[in-house]
């Protein structure tokens, strides 16, 4: 299992960064997570009208978790 976290930073304070963390749940494989991260990304830039860009993500692995 695989938890996703998406990282973006303010575009005129790029010191300034927020964790975005998947609310849906685990993702079974990597690359579930993988392609939600990238949802999100999208879903973070349609949002918060550019003013946050998307710079990373993580796909935490998960030990012991059930869908």
């Amino acid at each position: 299992m695989f938890k996703t976290i998406v990282l973006a930073c303010a575009l005129v304070a790029p010191d300034e960064c927020w964790e975005f963390r998947d609310t849906r749940g685990y993702h079974s494989s990597y690359e579930s997570c993988r392609s939600r991260a990238y949802e999100m990304a999208d879903d973070i830039l349609r949002l918060h009208g550019y003013n946050l860009k998307p710079i990373n993500f993580k796909c935490l692995k998960i030990e012991g978790a059930n869908l």
